[in-house]
């Protein structure tokens, strides 16, 4: 009986091994791969060695991008902290990757491959679209890749349940991420953007019309203050659609 125990402790063990230092097969992906629906590690600190590839992140934390820090038990990192995925890719592809976060940097390899944003030497905080970045041929190994993201949250994200991503992190052939987030970008723009837009013009038209019938009856101060929010308005909705748009921060110290 004993013998037996002895047998399946070392069996999970061997199991719990191998989970641990899992590689993600993407050797022979088809349609983008959302490497988002994949078991992360993450570690709330910042180190420039997380990007080496042969840095050992086997006491890090397991994370699930798509499900909140506290659905899964964590509390919301605030500051600069990282996300590792071993994964195993041919080298000499046409690979790119997306991601949806406000200020990040991506590494392959340990080869800085993007970035986006602020961090605290400067930070800043703009709306979360979608960047699509080319993975180098020669960051690719033929065993494991390791992908790294180091990621600054402003201090006041703990107020907030978040997620690692906004949006699915999807790994494939560029030509085809490259259409998938353009498309993404004009379903964006449509399904968000004209209402502002065409808000803006409404109260562009209305602050001018005020702004007339107040030169012709200047006693009516009302037709003055209806300009002016008019106006406003207008004036809003033009910043609004660029900062989403061509990602101006929106914030910036």
């Amino acid at each position: 009986m004993r013998g037996a125990v002895r047998w399946l402790a070392c069996i999970t063990l061997i199991l719990c091994a191998h989970a641990g230092a899992q590689i993600i097969d993407a050797t022979h992906i088809g349609t983008p791969l959302d490497l988002s629906q994949q078991t992360w590690r993450f570690t709330a600190s910042d180190d420039p060695r997380y990007a080496n590839p042969a840095f050992d992140d086997s006491q890090w934390k397991p994370i699930w991008p798509r499900k909140t820090f506290k659905e899964q038990g964590y509390a919301v990192p605030t500051g600069l902290f990282w996300a590792r995925l071993h994964v195993h890719l041919l080298p000499e592809t046409n690979l790119a990757m997306t991601l949806t976060e406000q200020s990040h940097q991506v590494f392959v390899n340990g080869k800085l491959i993007g970035q986006k944003g602020g961090f605290p030497d400067h930070p800043n905080v703009s709306y979360e679209v979608e960047q699509l970045y080319s993975v180098p041929a020669e960051a690719a190994s033929g065993h494991s890749t390791v992908i790294a993201f180091r990621l600054w949250w402003s201090p006041d994200s703990d107020q907030v349940d978040l997620a690692l991503s906004d949006g699915a992190i999807l790994l494939g052939d560029q030509t085809i991420l490259r259409d998938v987030v353009r498309r993404h970008r004009y379903s964006r723009f449509f399904d968000l953007f004209i209402g502002d837009i065409a808000r803006g013009i409404f109260a562009f038209m209305v602050g001018i019309w005020a702004l007339a019938l107040f030169r012709t009856q200047p006693e009516h101060r009302e037709y003055l203050w209806l300009a002016a929010i008019g106006l406003d308005d207008a004036v809003w909705a033009c910043f609004t659609v660029p900062t989403q748009v061509s990602q101006v921060p929106i914030w910036e110290a």
